[in-house]
C-alpha cells in the first residue's frame, strides 16, 4: 500500500473513531437525562425522551455545522474580495 493510500486509510480510522465516540457521548449523556431507574426495558416516557434527546443533538450538530460552512465561505468571499481590489 502506497503512502498516500495509507494516510486516506487511517484518515478514514479517525473519522470513524470520532463518529462512534460522538455516538456514545450522546447516548451516555441521553440515558442519564433520560432513564431513572434502569430495567429490563424503556417506559414510553424514557424512549420518547432519549429519542427526543437524540434528536436535538442531530439538530444541534446539523446547526453548528452549516454554521460553520457559512463562516467559512463569508471568511473566503472576503478574502477573495480584498484580492481584487
Amino acid at each position: 500500500m502506497d503512502q498516500r493510500r495509507q494516510l486516506e486509510v487511517q484518515q478514514a480510522l479517525q473519522q470513524q473513531h470520532a463518529l462512534m465516540k460522538n455516538f456514545a457521548k450522546i447516548t451516555h449523556d441521553c440515558f442519564l437525562k433520560c432513564v431513572t431507574r434502569p430495567g429490563k426495558s424503556l417506559s414510553h416516557t424514557e424512549e420518547a425522551c432519549t429519542n427526543n434527546c437524540v434528536d436535538r443533538y442531530r439538530d444541534t450538530q446539523m446547526f453548528l455545522i452549516e454554521r460553520l460552512q457559512a463562516q467559512a465561505e463569508n471568511e473566503k468571499s472576503k478574502h477573495g474580495s480584498q484580492g481584487l481590489s
